[in-house]
């Protein structure tokens, strides 16, 4: 098995948050991608939950992944435009239905921002 080694952060490429979250943790994975299109990972990020956290929604502990994952990385994603990939269905319908109440690019935003 090969290391992962990380990159350094490159302004003039776009960045990629991967996040996920279990029953029993979250984490999450920053990258960029080259011109050859290679992932050059930034950096990784894991957090148990706590037990209260254990009893959310799988909904509810995916955004908590993924607030988590922002605050964890704000070094590098405030001021820049960045993509964030989820696996969780429910999330991703919820964030792409045309008439929902939710702006995605708010539901970050808000996360972030309460939590300071």
């Amino acid at each position: 098995m090969e290391a992962v080694a990380n990159h350094i952060y490159d302004p003039n490429l776009p960045l990629f948050l991967v996040s996920d979250a279990s029953e029993k943790a979250l984490g999450a994975m920053l990258f960029q991608t080259d011109s050859q299109n290679q992932v050059l990972s930034l950096g990784f990020f894991s957090k148990p939950l706590t037990s209260a956290q254990r009893t959310y929604a799988a909904v509810d502990t995916e955004l908590l992944g993924i607030e988590q994952a922002v605050l964890h990385f704000h070094f590098l994603l405030d001021s820049n435009s960045f993509v964030v990939y989820t696996d969780h269905k429910p999330l991703l319908t919820l964030l792409n239905a045309k008439h929902t109440l939710i702006n995605s690019e708010d539901v970050v935003y808000n996360f972030y921002h309460s939590s300071k």
